[in-house]
C-alpha cells in the first residue's frame, strides 16, 4: 500500500514575485489563478492569530478562511497593520494565490 505525503508548507515570502502596480479587475474566490496575484472582495470565516519568530524578532500572523458568495478559501495574512476580525468584509488588493502539491490554494 502507497502512502501519498502531500507538503502543505507555506511559500517563503522573500521568493514570492513582486506584485506588479496594474489594475486587476476583482475577481471571485472560486476563480483563484495559481502563483498569481489578485484583487478579490471576501468575508472574514475564521480568524487565528499566532505569535510567530522572525528574523527581526516576534510578530503576530493572521490566518484562517476567507469566503464569498462562490467559494471559501484558507488565507494567511503577515500584515498586522489590517484590522482582522471575524466576519469583516475586506476589499482585497495584490493577494497571491499559492497552490499545493494536491492543488488545494491559499
Amino acid at each position: 500500500m502507497s502512502s501519498l505525503r502531500v507538503d502543505y508548507s507555506l511559500p517563503n515570502l522573500e521568493t514570492l514575485p513582486q506584485p506588479g502596480k496594474e489594475k486587476r479587475p476583482p475577481i471571485p474566490l472560486a476563480e483563484l489563478p495559481p502563483g498569481q496575484y489578485i484583487d478579490t472582495t471576501a468575508r472574514v470565516a475564521s480568524l487565528r492569530v499566532r505569535a510567530v519568530q522572525d528574523k527581526l524578532g516576534p510578530k503576530l500572523v493572521f490566518s484562517g478562511t476567507l469566503e464569498d458568495s462562490t467559494f471559501a478559501v484558507p488565507f494567511v495574512c503577515h500584515k498586522t497593520s489590517l484590522p482582522f476580525e471575524k466576519n469583516l468584509v475586506l476589499r482585497i488588493s495584490s493577494a497571491y494565490v499559492h497552490e499545493f502539491d494536491d492543488k488545494s490554494l491559499l
